[in-house]
Formats: C-alpha cells, structure tokens, sequence
C-alpha cells in the first residue's frame, strides 16, 4: 500500500460515497465468510487428526498453532462508516485523503494484516488492491512424525 501522504481534502457526492462502502461492505463480508468457513475446516481437521494419532502425540501440533486465531470481522467498521455517512443532512461530504483512502479505495488500516493472516484460508480473494483478501489457499498439512511417539 502507497500512502501519498497528501493533506487534501475533497468533496465527495454522499450517494456516490454510500455505494463505494457497501461495495466494499458486500466483499468484505464475502472474503470473511471464505476465510472463516476455511479456518472452521482446517480446525476439523485437525481435530480429527489429534483424535486419531492423539494417544501418539508426543507435543503440542504445530498444524494446530497455525490456525489457532480465527478470522475477524470487520463488517462493524463499514457499518459505523455507512451510519455516520447516512445520518448527514449533506448531499456532499468532505473527506481528508486519509478518508478517502479507507472509504473509497478501501485502504482501511487493518486490511494487510487482515488478508495477510486470512489468505491460509482462502482460495479465491483478490489482491490488495481489490475486495480486501489476498491470494492463498487452504491451510495444509497436519499432525507430523515428529509431533508423534
């Protein structure tokens, strides 16, 4: 991500604004559902693998340290956006570059960290750039041998 680091503000058309969020609401929510549906999966995994060979086990599974947090949901954020942004008696909102940046082009400031520790979940997310995933694929590999006795 490029900051220019601008200290602009600009006019923007508040239905034009309102559509930009729910687009970007809409992908969110997408991609979280993605990751968390893969996350849930590799946990089953997992803890079908720990109830095969658990009696086996000799640590602690790194495969279940990978997946241990799961993904977060930032629908709440699009939704105070969108609440703040209806409430206004304004048909033109002002919006700082930093504002912009989030709102419009979806630059919001958990979104790297977001894709970056979701992308072992999903298959199919866009890049940075996009609707708030990254390329990545499922979480692979298990219980090893040396996790076993």
């Amino acid at each position: 991500m490029h900051n220019l680091n601008l200290d602009v503000t600009m006019k923007v058309n508040k239905s034009n604004l309102l559509v930009a969020i729910l687009y970007q609401r809409e992908e969110h929510a997408k991609n979280y559902k993605e990751a968390q549906e893969g996350w849930r999966n590799s946990m089953i995994t997992v803890a079908q693998q720990i109830i095969e060979k658990g009696a086996r086990l000799k640590k602690f599974p790194m495969s279940l340290r990978r997946i241990n947090c799961p993904p977060e949901c930032h629908i709440q954020d699009f939704d105070d956006a969108l609440s703040m942004i209806k409430m206004t008696t304004e048909d033109v909102i002002n919006l700082s570059s930093s504002d912009y940046e989030q709102l419009v082009l979806g630059r919001w400031d958990w979104k790297r960290e977001w894709g970056l520790s979701n992308s072992k979940y999903m298959t199919g997310a866009t890049g940075s750039t996009g609707s708030g995933g990254v390329t990545g694929s499922t979480v692979s590999g298990g219980i090893t041998d040396d996790e076993l006795e």
